[in-house]
């Protein structure tokens, strides 16, 4: 990880990694991809290609996030970043 996205939240087993990686910095969570219209979108995309801070930051907290793989894989909040268990 450590590249910064939106995303957008396609099917119920998505949205708490969204919610957790959008806690930690990493991501931004637009939500729901039924709810999101084309304005925000733009506007957060816009924000993030303009400023580099931001996205130097979210790359930052993308890295510092700890993932393992597994078959039956879930989100757990640690002190230190993100794991799937």
């Amino acid at each position: 990880m450590g590249l910064p996205n939106c995303i957008l939240v396609l099917a119920e087993n998505q949205r708490r990694v969204a919610q957790v990686l959008h806690e930690k910095g990493s991501s931004v969570n637009m939500g729901w991809f039924t709810t999101i219209n084309q304005t925000t979108l733009a506007q957060t995309m816009t924000r993030m290609v303009e400023n580099k801070s931001l996205r130097s930051q979210m790359s930052s907290q993308g890295r510092a996030c700890r993932w393992k793989r597994g078959s039956s894989c879930g989100v757990e909040i640690t002190e230190n970043g993100g794991s799937c268990r």
